[in-house]
């Protein structure tokens, strides 16, 4: 009962997350909370509980990426003139 808990936690945690605009950390609170409701136990039963369990796996792995992943930022080169203006100063 207690992913379902978890659950339940994610989805507010998600809601917290877009309300104040942080879309990226939503969709990953998202995915937590499929992936903790996978995991219930009642939900299914024999090898299709284990096909289950591991869907919630991948998914809690992929839900993390999602949460820490960033883009690499490129430096913004300098121009003749920005490098020229330093000089003379």
């Amino acid at each position: 009962m207690y992913q379902i808990f978890l659950g339940v936690i994610s989805l507010i945690a998600a809601g917290y997350c877009f309300f104040t605009k942080q879309a990226k950390m939503g969709l990953g609170f998202i995915i937590y909370a499929v992936a903790f409701v996978l995991l219930n136990p009642d939900l299914a039963e024999g090898v299709k509980s284990d096909f289950y369990g591991a869907l919630a796996l991948v998914l809690f792995v992929f839900g993390s990426l999602v949460i820490c992943y960033k883009r690499k930022i490129k430096e913004i080169s300098k121009t003749s003139e920005d490098s020229e203006n330093n000089e003379s100063k």
